[in-house]
């Protein structure tokens, strides 16, 4: 169900906070990853006694360090720029509910804007139960005509 008279990032709250569940793990896999998948020729190259294979294995991991960096820090650096973007209402904007469940799903501001969604849609459901109540009885000829204005 659409809620009506909300931004884009208020609707899809839930999704944010997925993504942002989502990029937590990435964060916390791609180093581990990283460091498995350097450490293993290197070490083979060591044991080998192999300098040329030792000196590949120090630029693979110095490639695979960069890389591990960009992805941990590319959030932080997405959750800044909006935020410069947005300027000072960046509170009052409905851009922080994407930036905060992006940023940290699991944060009491990012809960809080589910909550809030959970709400609000809880809140239309139940509009919407009540005019088609009121719509069935029309159409059944149960409501008097009197009563509907």
């Amino acid at each position: 169900m659409m809620i009506l008279n909300s931004g884009v990032c208020f609707n899809t709250v839930k999704v944010w906070r997925v993504i942002g569940v989502l990029v937590l793990i990435l964060k916390v896999l791609v180093p581990v990853l990283l460091v498995i998948t350097s450490v293993m020729p290197l070490f083979n190259a060591l044991v080998a006694g192999n300098a040329e294979a030792t000196k590949k294995a120090w630029i693979t991991i110095g490639k695979k360090l960069a890389a591990g960096v960009i992805v941990f820090f590319i959030p932080s650096l997405v959750n800044a720029s909006v935020k410069l973007l947005v300027g000072a209402d960046y509170e009052t904007e409905d851009v922080s509910y994407c930036v905060d469940c992006f940023s940290s799903p699991g944060s009491s501001e990012c809960v809080q804007h589910v909550k809030a969604f959970d709400d609000v849609g809880k809140k239309e459901a139940e509009e919407f139960k009540e005019n088609e109540n009121e719509q069935s009885e029309i159409g059944n000829g149960s409501v008097n005509t009197n009563e509907l204005g």
